[in-house]
């Protein structure tokens, strides 16, 4: 499977100067665009929206082949979305961190008798979590791990970032900043 996470940059401040009904419309149109492009344009699952941030992933229950392509086009096309959401007046000028990652993961419900939740867990999905991090310190949109690369590697062109630490884990990641679809 692949797992993707994205984030706004800056809403906790955005949050904090505006009412809540400013923030859920907010939401409501960013979110519409966010998830139309993951679900309807590139086929993939909303597993998770907390708070500002969307979790989603390709590989279930469509057992797709191209789930890492399909991915990394959904987070290139978010990012182009991000841009021309940039250029009209009447929208707030916000910016957005994914970090893709592709492995093995347990999908199901996971929880208690008191609450049950249908969601996705291993290690795959908490490197592409921190990945999304990572964009900070990068300073990119798109950060793409070495697992995803090596599955889109002849139809994307992307720069290598180099290895980097993640918290949680014992080796360095190779990291990739996808560019465009060739």
């Amino acid at each position: 499977m692949t797992f993707m996470f994205s984030d706004i940059r800056g809403f906790t401040a955005f949050s904090d100067q505006n009412e809540p009904e400013v923030v859920q419309t907010f939401l409501s149109q960013y979110f519409s665009t966010m998830n139309g492009i993951i679900m309807h344009q590139y086929r993939g699952s909303i597993n998770k929206l907390i708070g500002d941030a969307i979790m989603a992933y390709w590989g279930f229950p469509l057992n797709n082949e191209d789930h890492a392509f399909l991915a990394v086009c959904a987070a290139m096309t978010m990012r182009e979305a991000m841009q021309a959401w940039q250029s009209q007046q009447d929208k707030l000028p916000i910016h957005i961190g994914i970090g893709i990652n592709t492995g093995d993961a347990v999908i199901g419900n996971i929880g208690s008798d008191d609450f049950m939740d249908f969601t996705v867990i291993g290690d795959a999905v908490n490197v592409a979590s921190r990945l999304e991090g990572m964009n900070k310190e990068y300073g990119t949109t798109i950060i793409i791990s070495a697992a995803t690369y090596q599955k889109v590697q002849d139809r994307i062109e992307a720069r290598s970032l180099g290895w980097c630490e993640l918290k949680g884990k014992s080796e360095p990641v190779e990291i990739f900043e996808p560019l465009r679809i060739l």
